[in-house]
């Protein structure tokens, strides 16, 4: 989204309405919509920049706005509409493709795989991962001294500014213990639990509700 423009003038410590729009409407569609799925949305609305108060009377003492850490004197205020829930009706859910448990796993004989097996599929290694839900694919190189970066997303090398909720996040550092393997997104931190059913990896992160979301393969060399 292009950024919001200004009017503020702040050696008046006014500004004008002659940008932007007094009434939103639109319609908008979800190209990802899927019937069958559970949904959720919200509209975020932004204000143009006023001065704050305290920058109007400033100039009306003739003085110079407050200033200080963390205080600026314009101020960008931002709403939310209400939440708009999608529910799924019985008939789409049964044409829905359930999505594959970790307790699904275990009733198939999927082995969960420990420390020293995890290290051998990882460690030193790229591996190629599936988000099954999204379909998208990514590879990631898992360095030896525990920093691992995604070096490619759906075939094109990654914008490091861009990889956010996937399986990993961007560069970050990664610790195996316990039979899991730690890492955080922007602060979050989760663990990924790696099954071997057969000659294929299925892997699950601790924050999707016992879904084992994404498949792993190991680059061949």
């Amino acid at each position: 989204m292009p950024a919001i423009g200004s009017t503020v003038d702040l050696t008046k410590g006014t500004y004008t309405n002659t940008i932007g729009a007094v009434e939103l409407k639109t319609v908008w569609t979800d190209p990802d919509f899927d019937p069958a799925l559970d949904a959720f949305y919200y509209v975020r609305v932004l204000e143009i920049p006023t001065p704050r108060w305290s920058s109007m009377q400033a100039v009306q003492l003739g003085r110079v706005p407050p200033s200080g850490t963390g205080f600026t004197a314009v101020i960008q205020e931002r709403a939310w509409s209400s939440p708009i829930w999608y529910t799924p009706s019985a008939e789409a859910r049964k044409a829905s493709k359930p999505g594959l448990t970790v307790a699904e796993l275990s009733k198939q004989g999927a082995q969960l795989l420990g420390d020293a097996q995890l290290k051998e599929l990882l460690v030193g290694k790229t591996v190629k991962v599936r988000n099954s839900v999204t379909g998208q694919r990514f590879e990631i190189l898992h360095g030896a001294t525990g920093r691992r970066l995604i070096t490619s997303v759906d075939g094109k090398a990654a914008d490091l500014h861009e990889v956010g909720e996937m399986m990993h996040g961007g560069d970050r550092d990664y610790e195996i213990r316990d039979g899991r393997l730690r890492t955080d997104i922007n602060g979050s931190e989760f663990d990924v639990a790696v099954y071997q059913l057969g000659d294929k990896y299925l892997a699950a992160r601790s924050n999707e509700f016992g879904y084992a979301n994404y498949e792993v393969e190991p680059v061949k060399e």
